[in-house]
This record gives structure tokens, sequence and C-alpha cells, in this order.
């Protein structure tokens, strides 16, 4: 039963890591611009969860972060646009998906959907600014489920071997200061009372 909960709270704690990742590398790593191909879209579609495929787009790639700002007016399926974070693997996403009112303006703040909301993310515009972090990024909530997944066992693995290296450290460390005992005490006291009997039979 130890054991099952050990497991569990490790897989939380490795679950809690990936999305901590994910965030940490939207906030604070930078991108370059690079000019989205069909063809650079299509040859990393498998393991980046491609989901503008816009030839007049522009990619923001840098360490666990990726970013699609399909070209203007609304782009493909109406992204915005797409904000992916997560190391080894991206393993969350944000992503913004115009909403447009009957009378033909754009939706935003509470007006969106629930869903839209949550599929948005929260904008790092509402952090302070003595974290200096990226601007005009969001912090996801959705999980790429694929990429979650890897991400979640490859950080339960090192916890495990952290975990499994730290008790074998603890058990192979000898114990240098071993407190007294009872018995040890009480056969101190018999040597020096059979040492002082030899000392006084000595001046007899």
């Amino acid at each position: 039963m130890k054991r099952i909960q050990i497991f569990v709270r490790v897989l939380a704690i490795s679950a809690i890591l990936n999305v901590l990742m994910a965030w940490g590398c939207l906030l604070w790593s930078s991108t370059t611009s690079t000019p989205n191909s069909k063809a650079y879209s299509k040859d990393i579609a498998t393991h980046l969860r491609w989901l503008t495929d816009d030839p007049d787009g522009i990619l923001n790639l840098g360490f666990g972060v990726l970013i699609e700002d399909p070209s203007p007016p609304s782009g493909p399926r109406g992204i915005a646009q797409v904000y992916t974070g997560g190391w080894p693997i991206l393993s969350m996403q944000s992503v913004v998906r115009w909403q447009i009112a009957p009378d033909g303006r754009y939706l935003g703040g509470l007006e969106l959907p629930a869903g839209e909301i949550l599929s948005r993310g929260m904008q790092t515009a509402w952090l302070p600014s003595w974290l200096h972090i990226s601007e005009n990024r969001r912090l996801p909530i959705e999980p790429i489920w694929s990429g979650f997944l890897i991400d979640t066992l490859f950080y339960f693995c090192l916890l495990s071997v952290g975990l499994f290296a730290y008790r074998n450290t603890r058990l192979r460390t000898p114990n240098q200061s071993p407190e007294p005992t009872a018995v040890g005490a009480c056969s101190s006291a018999i040597a020096v009372h059979a040492a002082s009997r030899r000392w006084l039979s000595f001046f007899r």
C-alpha cells in the first residue's frame, strides 16, 4: 500500500513539473521568427501538433516554445494564434480562435464562451512586470495528450531514479556517532570499578 502511495505521489509531482516546465518555457524562452512554409509544416506535423498549416503565416520558435501566427485576417479554421510549450516534447497548448458577434464585432474577455476562455489560457500581460517575462504570450491550460503523457513519464523516470539513489545513499551511509546505550554505560561503570579495585590493592 505504501509503494502505491509513493507511486501516485511521484506521478502527480511529475505531471505538475510537466505543466510548470511548459509555462516556464513560454514565460522566459526567447524565440526567432521563421516563415511558415507548407513543406516545413508537414515535416514537423507529426510531433509538433501543427494546427494552422498556413503557408503565409509566421513561426516563432524557441526552447520548448512554438508560437504560430497565421496570416490575416483569420487564418485557417478561424485560428488567430497558437501558443505551444513543453520540454522535451511540446505538451501544453493555447489556441486563440476568432469569435465574432452577430453585429460583426470581435468578442473578447468575459464575452467569450467558456470553452474559448479555457482554450486561450491566461495572458502573460496579467502577471507582474518584475518577473521579466516575455510579453504578449499565453499560459496554456489544455494539454496535448500525447506530449503530456511522454513528458510526464520522462519526469517520472527522473524523479524515480533520484529517489532510488537517495534511499540507497542513506542505507549505505554508516552511523558515525552511535547513541550511547544503557548496556554500554553499565559496562563502562563495571570496568572503572574493577580498575579502581586493582589500584587500591596496590597500596595495601
